[in-house]
């Protein structure tokens, strides 16, 4: 009995020894950041994310170059991330009534915005993508599953019975790279999670902002038809009186009806666009139809710094911070590989049996102890496996290299859009629209002293209408521009670039 004592005590000594040693609690960087955003909206009437650990805005992690090997977890380190992330969204943990919280025929941008945060089916998609790397974390690390076996040896004279138990542990430092790169991917998955939510944000706010623009242009073709109709009623009155001939009425009555079918393109082109926003936020297309209210907004042009939103690009870009993790995970590979040229062990026990000998009590049966290894002699196949991991990780940085590179041109293109827009609606605003508008004044009053010709006063009127929707085409430009520049740099730009003070609906 002793020596079953024994062996069972070293049997069960060094797997645990081993199993104790990988369990220090996971990486403080990840565990904090999924703990801390809770929220899947940054707005202003919002609170910050803030990590609890440190707290800064969970923004400012991920900044190392090449992470290090991550300590491992315990179970309850791997349940409480993974509470927290169906914290994040709660359209998701918890199925709430479809129609709560729908927009009205009337919504604001920030209504849009959350509601799309919550229903949109692309940005859910990412969120269990996410997740499910999550589940990949405590697969990588468990041990492989014991094994149980049973012999029986029949065919000799006196039959013996065979009975033990296996456990193999990979080479030492193979989970430990396993588990990293599960790790890695996982934080990888988080970053394009965040990205998917901010492309949301910026289609939510592009196509908005668009529909802001129809919406305004509408109602400046409608200024421009009802001032034109009062140019025809004079005109009519003069022709009554024989102080103006027909083919003069008939030109006017033909821009007239120009006017009218350009606005009716315009007003065909309402539920085209309330579609593409009810695809925004998640909606099917029997939904009812979302669209802005019109308001009186008045904007404080102000530059932004090209080189500061190049570094918040660089520090901040979620689609980077992923590249970045898909290098540290090609890094956890390689030392994968690098543990390939170590031996695997399996410890065991195992017991005989005897048919017909003497009962347990009266026999001592010897239980014996096992130790395997393998012998890693194929370096063909080992260095063959660390070229690849290599040749990954090599992929993995010149893919970073490349991406940051794009991103950076996309954000110098948009930024240049914006300025081209602030220009065009200084331009429009400060000069055009002032000096137009007074030429118009001066036409009007001459036409209705019989000074000016009516054809005078109607091209006048319709260069006033190209101007105003100039204005608003460069106004709807520089918000779906600055949209982008917010999604890029991963920030809020709106309360440095504009002032806005909202009065009542019209």
């Amino acid at each position: 009995m002793k020596s079953i004592r024994w062996v069972f005590g070293v049997g069960l000594f060094m797997p645990v020894l081993f199993i104790a040693g990988c369990s220090l609690p996971i990486e403080r960087q990840m565990r904090s950041d999924y703990r801390a955003e809770i929220l899947l909206i940054r707005d202003d009437s919002l609170p910050a994310i803030v990590s609890p650990r440190t707290g800064k805005p969970v923004a400012d992690h991920h900044r190392t170059e090449r992470a290090k090997p991550l300590p491992w977890r315990s179970a309850s380190d791997v349940s409480g991330i993974q509470t927290a992330a169906n914290a994040l969204n709660p359209a998701i943990s918890e199925p709430q009534n479809e129609t709560s919280g729908d927009p009205n025929e009337s919504a604001t941008l920030d209504e849009c915005i959350h509601y799309a945060a919550r229903r949109n089916p692309n940005l859910q998609a990412a969120f269990y993508r996410w997740k499910a790397a999550l589940e990949k974390i405590p697969q990588a690390r468990a041990l492989p599953d014991p094994k149980l076996w049973y012999e029986a040896l029949t065919q000799v004279e006196t039959p013996e019975h065979r009975f033990g138990f296996k456990q193999e542990f990979p080479q030492p430092g193979m989970l430990r790279a396993e588990g990293d790169i599960a790790t890695r991917e996982a934080l990888a998955r988080q970053h394009m999670f965040e990205a998917e939510k901010l492309r949301l944000f910026y289609e939510v706010k592009s196509v908005f902002h668009e529909c802001e623009y129809l919406v305004r242009a509408i109602v400046a073709e409608q200024e421009s038809i009802r001032l034109t109709r009062d140019i025809e009623g004079v005109l009519r009155s003069r022709y009554a009186a024989a102080a103006a001939d027909h083919p003069s009425l008939l030109r006017l009555q033909a821009e007239l009806a120009k006017m009218e079918t350009e606005l009716a393109g315009m007003e065909a082109m309402r539920p085209v666009l309330s579609a593409r926003l009810n695809e925004a936020l998640g909606r099917g297309p029997q939904a009812s139809a979302v669209w802005p209210s019109l308001r009186t907004v008045t904007e404080e042009l102000t530059a932004l710094d090209e080189r500061e939103l190049l570094d918040a690009l660089a520090a901040d870009s979620p689609e980077l911070r992923a590249a970045r993790e898909m290098v540290n995970a090609a890094e956890a590979g390689r030392r994968k590989a690098k543990a390939g040229y170590r031996p695997m062990f399996m410890i065991g026990v195992r017991q005989m049996r005897m048919e017909g000998g003497p009962p347990m009590e009266e026999r001592d049966y010897p239980v014996e102890a096992m130790l395997e290894m393998t012998l890693p002699f194929n370096y063909a196949k080992n260095n063959a496996a660390l070229r690849e991991a290599e040749a990954k990780m090599a992929e993995a940085e010149k893919e970073q290299e490349a991406l940051a590179n794009k991103l950076s041109t996309e954000l110098k293109e948009a930024y240049y859009y914006y300025q081209d827009a602030n220009r065009r609606l200084v331009l429009a605003r400060e000069t055009l629209l002032p000096k137009q508008e007074e030429a118009l004044k001066s036409l009007q009053k001459s036409f209705a002293g019989g000074q000016a010709e009516f054809m005078d006063v109607v091209e006048a009127q319709r260069t006033l209408l190209a101007f105003r929707v100039m204005a608003e085409r460069a106004r709807a430009d520089r918000l779906i521009r600055l949209s982008e520049l917010e999604m890029m740099a991963a920030q809020n730009l709106r309360k440095h670039s504009d002032t806005i003070s909202r009065g009542e609906e019209k």
